[in-house]
């Protein structure tokens, strides 16, 4: 999560270190509290090797909400895509709140 945070903080316009002559000691990271998680990827690998057509599948299940099923390098990959737009520290007291992400990467085991 980390990254994505700081690689959206780099790439904002109104951010002074956007352009290449950024002065590292300049880059502003906010407060972790304050991340704003806008995308992520629970998946899961199978456990056999797939020898097959290479395909890619995905189901809008609901707003925000992506199921994928695709090959990728020798296995199958099953993902649940999810567009959250909620900080880190929303995340941290839904998750300590509430089981549901539990159940979702449950589902990929």
């Amino acid at each position: 999560m980390n990254n994505l945070v700081i690689a959206a903080t780099l790439n904002d316009p109104t951010n002074k270190t956007h352009n290449r002559e950024y002065n590292p000691s300049e880059i502003k990271i906010p407060n972790r509290d304050e991340w704003r998680i806008v995308l992520w990827h629970l998946n899961k690998d199978s456990l056999n090797q797939y020898s097959g057509e290479k395909f890619d599948c995905s189901w809008k299940v609901a707003k925000n909400l992506f199921i994928r099923v695709y090959s990728k390098e020798l296995k199958l990959r099953m993902e649940i895509q999810e567009n959250p737009h909620i900080t880190f520290k929303q995340l941290i007291t839904q998750l300590i709140r509430d089981d549901t992400k539990t159940r979702l990467i449950e589902l990929l085991n």
